[in-house]
């Protein structure tokens, strides 16, 4: 079973971001925190470039693994993917099934997580 978790989080007139975790058979394989690429003009903006997104992950990731689950706690942006299936033409190999899942749910808690905006704040190493 070959499973995306994605989300987003819009920030109005900042960066916006992309959480995803990916799992193969319940085990993460990956998970990551991408800019939103462009300037999403509302948060069903955003989840829909999560959704995109996570196919994208799922290209990568899914080895010979061709049934895809992929998941999202925005259930606009899931009916609006289901009723516009240009991404899944991208990829005629893979069966992809968009499903809603509340965010409470653990992997769709880590990819939202993931999707928060990032400090800018690192330590400072001296010079060695």
């Amino acid at each position: 079973m070959f499973e995306v978790y994605c989300d987003s989080s819009f920030n109005e007139g900042e960066d916006s971001y992309i959480g995803c975790t990916v799992l193969r058979d319940g085990k993460q394989i990956h998970q990551s925190t991408t800019k939103v690429p462009g300037a999403p003009k509302n948060n069903l903006d955003c989840e829909l470039k999560a959704l995109s997104f996570a196919v994208t992950l799922s290209k990568i990731f899914s080895e010979s693994d061709r049934d895809i689950t992929i998941y999202n706690d925005s259930t606009e942006a899931v009916k609006v993917q289901k009723e516009k299936p240009e991404i899944e033409k991208k990829f005629p190999d893979l069966s992809i099934n968009f499903e809603y899942i509340p965010r409470e749910k653990v992997n769709q808690a880590i990819a939202d997580s993931l999707s928060k905006k990032i400090s800018g704040i690192f330590p400072e190493y001296p010079h060695l």
